[in-house]
């Protein structure tokens, strides 16, 4: 398991996106810190969004079903938390 090696920011839209998508405050907790011990290690584990400089990485629950999706930016040193979206679940599909 490796050291982290960046520094996560968690910026004002990512908190209050979050506060918002997950009321439950230690249910949020758990999301960011998932992001951000992933992101510390390697902030290349996400997708590049084509043509610019953030990116985002899907957060998956116990099931492994993502759950939400954790957009960011980052340079050698730190990692910038800009927003965050939950994933509908399939049982949310009306169809």
């Amino acid at each position: 398991m490796p050291l982290p090696k960046w520094t996560v920011h968690p910026t004002r839209d990512f908190k209050r996106q979050l506060e918002k998508m997950q009321p439950d405050i230690f249910r949020a907790a758990e999301l960011e810190a998932a992001a951000s011990w992933v992101l510390s290690r390697d902030p290349h584990r996400g997708i590049q969004l084509p043509g610019s400089s953030v990116w985002f990485y899907g957060l998956d629950d116990e099931t492994s079903s993502i759950v939400a999706n954790v957009y960011y930016t980052f340079n050698d040193r730190s990692v910038y938390l800009l927003s965050i979206t939950a994933v509908p679940s399939p049982s949310d599909d009306p169809l």
